[in-house]
């Protein structure tokens, strides 16, 4: 039963906003990652320090994927992050959304939670 952080960062390119987003395993992506879970298994969303994000608004299962979390969902702390223990008897992928606001305006990503075999 570990403690899994996902840490996320905006940055206004060009193309538009994305998400800049790695964990303590070291994974790395823009708009995209996969994060590997066990069952009991915390895992926790914080915003880095340089985020330039105002909120972070919501984080929830999209619509069709299973929710891996006890209490049915993520939910957000007192200090800005959001936490949720995963399930003892679940498998397979969660594709899940991250709401947040930069300047007054939503964003959402998907990325991704895989439980591991």
């Amino acid at each position: 039963m570990a403690v899994v952080t996902i840490y996320i960062k905006a940055q206004d390119t060009t193309s538009g906003m994305v998400l800049e987003l790695s964990d303590s395993q070291g994974h790395h992506g823009i708009n995209d990652i996969t994060t590997d879970i066990d069952p009991g298994d915390t895992v926790i969303w914080q915003r880095t320090s340089n985020s330039h994000i105002d909120d972070l608004s919501d984080i929830f299962a999209k619509e069709g994927s299973q929710c891996l979390f006890v209490n049915g969902g993520p939910a957000k702390n007192m200090d800005g992050t959001w936490s949720g223990v995963v399930k003892q008897n679940v498998t397979g992928d969660e594709d899940y959304n991250i709401q947040y606001k930069v300047n007054g305006t939503t964003y959402l990503c998907d990325p991704k939670l895989r439980i591991n075999k």
